[in-house]
């Protein structure tokens, strides 16, 4: 017997099951013949009989008894594997394991995660944060949210929204700097950076009319996360530039203020990346379709995201 045998022994379950060639041919959508051939070359590959056939009835020889035990497992088995994957290509089952940033597992991952877990009781979830890409099938994700540019590879990226990176700074700084009006006035100005960031001695920043300055910086300090880069600005110790998401808060309370309003570092791509384009677990596709919805309505989170990803300032 070999793996390929395996849908005979379906087929004389069926038999058995049914009491008949004829009745199990009709049940399985086959030809009586078929059916038939198919006991024949399964009795066959066991090298024993294991239906005792008459005009009127079949009977299962003692080997044939054992052989149908060992079916009806199969059959059973095979009827459980349909059930666990129908389940997790049509209902949000199973472990939602994410790969994020630190910030943006805090502020956006977490919460649409869990708002989705508490609508879904058997759907649980794994936030894996590391400012770090990480190779999502060695890691075995189901997908990773990012900012910044895709790198090339063999993932699958959906884009999600663009976010500017203004110029940033405490008040306490700013009163220490003259007025300015855009960057390049900026010149030696103590600059606060992520250190993941590549970055050689200057930055360009565009203008609201698509006009460019080149600056060149002194760095004061750095950190390895938004998080602790934000935290930087707040201590007065350099101006820096963030994703807007991440000091929405700082600005409205003015903590932060936005240095040479109208220009930015640049706009990043948040996204999110999946190991490959097949069908997806119903848990990612709802995942998805609610960071999506986060971004398209006016009270997602808050109407954090709204406010950043409309914004009119860029």
């Amino acid at each position: 017997m070999q793996a390929k045998d395996l849908p005979l022994l379906a087929v004389f379950a069926a038999v058995v099951r049914h009491g008949s060639f004829t009745a199990a041919a009709r049940a399985l959508g086959q030809s009586k013949s078929l059916v038939s051939e198919s006991v024949r070359q399964l009795e066959e590959r066991c090298g024993v009989r294991l239906l005792e056939r008459t005009t009127r009835k079949l009977r299962l020889t003692q080997v044939g008894e054992q052989v149908l035990m060992t079916a009806t497992t199969i059959a059973d088995a095979a009827r459980t594997l349909d059930s666990i994957l129908d389940e997790h290509r049509n209902a949000p089952v199973g472990t939602l394991r994410i790969a994020t940033t630190h910030d943006l597992g805090s502020l956006l991952v977490a919460p649409v995660a869990a708002r989705l877990a508490l609508q879904h009781p058997q759907m649980s979830i794994d936030i894996v944060s590391d400012d770090q890409s990480q190779d999502l099938i060695a890691s075995r994700v189901d997908l990773a949210v990012r900012l910044g540019a895709p790198k090339e590879s063999g993932s699958i990226v959906r884009k999600l929204a663009r976010i500017a990176e203004p110029l940033l700074a405490a008040p306490s700084l700013l009163s220490l700097l003259p007025t300015v009006s855009r960057p390049r006035e900026l010149h030696g100005a103590p600059w606060v950076r992520h250190s993941l960031l590549p970055y050689h001695g200057s930055l360009t920043f565009s203008g609201p009319k698509g006009e460019t300055d080149t600056v060149t910086l002194t760095q004061r300090a750095q950190s390895n996360t938004g998080e602790g880069v934000r935290a930087l600005l707040l201590s007065g110790i350099g101006i820096g530039v963030l994703p807007e998401y991440l000091v929405v808060d700082e600005l409205r309370r003015g903590a932060l203020v936005r240095l040479c309003p109208g220009w930015i570092w640049k706009q990043v791509t948040l996204y999110a990346e999946l190991p490959s384009g097949k069908r997806k677990p119903r848990r990612v596709q709802l995942f998805l379709q609610a960071l999506q919805e986060t971004f398209a309505t006016p009270d997602g989170l808050g109407g954090l995201w709204h406010r950043f990803h409309h914004s009119s300032d860029y």
